[in-house]
């Protein structure tokens, strides 16, 4: 029940920092994922190769839950923690452009009702 706890605690946060967007100087400091790629793992997540990840020396990971993204403005916010993600993005061999892009609708309207229960003084389901 304590993960559980600290899962919901970790996912709050990060939808505040989301709300905020990233400062600079947290992004100066994120770890970069390039090339990258949208996973389904129980969660929405990003695996790609990773450079100057503080706890991982593996050169590839998978991210802790996605909570939102901007390949455009190149950063992604997971539950534990910002990311630069570069301009090499790859689909899933199995998955179309087009689902890749309902996935990223999916998560953006799941982050607007998380942010909506937040503003109400609730708590958000089970993200």
């Amino acid at each position: 029940m304590e993960d559980r706890q600290q899962n919901k605690i970790d996912t709050l946060r990060a939808i505040s920092d989301v709300r905020r967007g990233p400062a600079a100087e947290e992004l100066s400091a994120a770890p970069l994922l390039n090339p990258w790629r949208l996973e389904y793992f129980q969660s929405l997540r990003i695996h790609g190769r990773c450079e100057d990840h503080p706890f991982i020396d593996d050169p590839f990971v998978t991210t802790s839950p996605l909570i939102d993204f901007d390949p455009d403005a190149g950063w992604a916010r997971t539950r534990s923690r910002w990311y630069r993600i570069g301009p090499d993005w790859q689909t899933d061999p199995e998955e179309s452009p087009e689902e890749m892009a309902e996935a990223v609708r999916t998560l953006r309207a799941q982050l607007a009702q998380q942010m909506d229960f937040l503003e109400a003084g609730l708590t958000p389901p089970e993200a």
